[in-house]
């Protein structure tokens, strides 16, 4: 009988694609597996969490279902406002659209020099909802994470036909007219009648791996803003505009809201407060990014029928053991007391022992290529080659777990 192995990395970001890392190494077990272990079967599943590469994990997924998906182009504006080609897939015959906000007005398409979310906006996942929405879409999902912008999704709805007014006649900061972070403190009201969904029945739903509220300390700006070029005197007033942003939303709605409950639920805070707009201004649902996956993919059932199970991604650490791809399907592994193995191009230790405390059944092997080339320019330009030496090398490896 085959020894059954299933392969769910995540994506190796800035270089490999879930499926191109999971097809690496199945090349390189196949390559090196024990003469005296019975033949594998090899299950790759592609994966992601709502961020990058998600909509290509979505579309490899559906196929194999049956769905009859086709990538649609269009053009929409990255998150400095410049128009570029984009694409997202749908479904024509059951009106199924999926959109990734990462490949439209990511961060990984912003220069590091020019990271500013202050200035950068979440309008051009607007404009290609409004395309699907065009095109007959009736249920887009969204994944929202890898943003690039702490606009509470302002951006996104002024595309999408809500009119925003500010204080004495301000207009966004910007000779491109959309609305960034920065404009938000100076926001007086705004109209919601000519939102394009009005009317229609359309359901969200935001794909995601964050469960972050709007405001506060744990909120978009203070957590994720830092990362999206965000200095300390910027955050103070990004917070400062969410906060006015929010009241104003408030008020749109008619809810006076002393407590701060209508804007801090879970996932408001995803994707620099995108998700608060998706929810409350788009009536969209919060959809956890690995459970979304997991489900299109049966990765629980398939865990229960594998011998062995291998993950993957960048890098290991203690952010992985918290909703993570591979720290979730390490912990489902472990669970059903499967071999396991992690594929990494680093490692924190301290993340493998929480691994441990948490789960009895047994340690991972894990594999960095760090360990295979310490220097991280050679690492990052090796990193097919690398990926394929460390399977090579936890086949050598198979026989002691």
């Amino acid at each position: 009988m085959a020894t059954r192995v299933l392969i769910a990395a995540d994506k190796f970001k800035g270089s490999l694609t879930s499926s191109e890392a999971g097809r690496i190494i199945m090349e390189g077990l196949v390559s090196a597996w024990p003469l005296h272990m019975q033949e594998p079967e090899f299950d790759v599943i592609p994966f992601a969490d709502g961020g990058d590469g998600s909509m290509k994990a979505f579309a490899e997924l559906y196929d194999k279902t049956g769905g009859a998906l086709q990538y649609i182009d269009c053009m929409a504006s990255d998150a400095l406002g410049d128009l570029h080609a984009c694409s997202y897939v749908m479904d024509g015959d059951k009106r199924k659209a999926f959109i990734e906000m990462a490949s439209i007005c990511g961060l990984a398409g912003i220069p590091r020099n020019l990271r500013n979310p202050m200035v950068t906006t979440s309008f051009g996942l607007g404009q290609v909802i409004a395309d699907a929405v065009l095109r007959g879409a009736e249920h887009i999902y969204i994944g929202i994470g890898g943003s690039a912008s702490n606009d509470g999704g302002a951006g996104m709805l002024q595309a999408l036909g809500v009119d925003f007014y500010f204080t004495g006649g301000h207009v966004p900061n910007n000779v491109k007219g959309y609305i960034a972070g920065g404009d938000l403190s100076e926001l007086q009201s705004m109209d919601i009648s000519g939102l394009v969904l009005n009317g229609k029945n359309i359901s969200i739903t935001a794909v995601c791996d964050v469960t972050n509220p709007l405001l506060g300390e744990n909120g978009a700006t203070y957590v994720f803003g830092p990362q999206k070029g965000g200095s300390e005197e910027m955050l103070f007033l990004l917070e400062k505009g969410m906060a006015n942003y929010a009241a104003k939303s408030s008020e749109v709605f008619n809810e006076k809201d002393p407590s701060g409950a209508f804007c801090d639920f879970a996932g408001a805070g995803a994707a620099g407060g995108a998700g608060f707009a998706l929810g409350k201004f788009l009536g969209g649902g919060m959809a956890c990014g690995f459970d979304f996956f997991a489900g299109l993919s049966c990765l629980r059932e398939k865990i229960e029928g594998a011998d062995l199970v291998i993950t993957g991604e960048g890098r290991f650490d203690r952010q992985s053991l918290m909703g993570k791809v591979t720290g979730q399907v390490m912990k489902l592994s472990g669970c059903s007391g499967k071999k396991k193995a992690i594929i990494c191009g680093t490692y924190d230790p301290e993340a493998i022992s929480m691994f441990e405390r948490e789960c009895s059944s047994g340690s991972p092997e894990v594999i960095s290529l760090e360990s295979l080339e310490p220097d991280l320019d050679k690492r990052m330009l090796m990193q097919e080659s690398l990926l394929f030496g460390a399977a090579r090398l936890l086949a050598g490896h198979l026989s002691n777990l």
